[in-house]
């Protein structure tokens, strides 16, 4: 055996793990919670709202963005900013949530908040739902400017 391939021997298992380390350092948070990019400090957020529920056999979805700079003038866009990418954090599956239906409304929200990547449905499916989609859905609504 050469020096070598007993130094590639050696090697190996080393660089093996040091990869493997630096391949687990992702986010695989699946809550929706807030992960920070590097992106302006805005928002720009692109939404999908279905009125009558994802699953109505004639649902369409209404698709449009929010864009607001970093230092908003609009007090809708402060509101939003002041938020921040958390109010878009999923429901922990330990907590419990009554079991009220509010409607068969959907909304998708994908894009970047302060930063922050925003990633996530909201619904009105039960009392946690409710909440977040009150917290939120809204004020987005209102912000909304038709995709064309």
């Amino acid at each position: 055996m050469t020096a070598t391939m007993t130094l590639r021997l050696v090697l190996a298992p080393v660089l093996l793990a040091a990869a493997l380390v630096f391949a687990a350092c992702g986010d695989d948070d699946p809550t929706g919670a807030a992960t920070t990019v590097a992106a302006p400090a805005g928002a720009a957020l692109q939404l999908t709202f279905w009125p009558k529920g994802k699953d109505d056999p004639g649902a369409e979805a209404e698709r449009s963005t929010v864009n607001c700079p970093p230092d908003p003038d609009d007090e809708g866009c402060r509101a939003l900013l002041d938020l921040g990418a958390d109010a878009f954090a999923e429901t922990p599956a330990d907590q419990g949530c009554t079991f009220i239906y509010g409607g068969p409304e959907t909304l998708e929200v994908q894009g970047v908040i302060a930063s922050a990547t925003v990633s996530t449905t909201i619904t009105r499916t039960n009392g946690c739902e409710i909440a977040r989609w009150d917290a939120v859905a809204p004020l987005l609504l209102r912000l909304a400017e038709p995709m064309g």
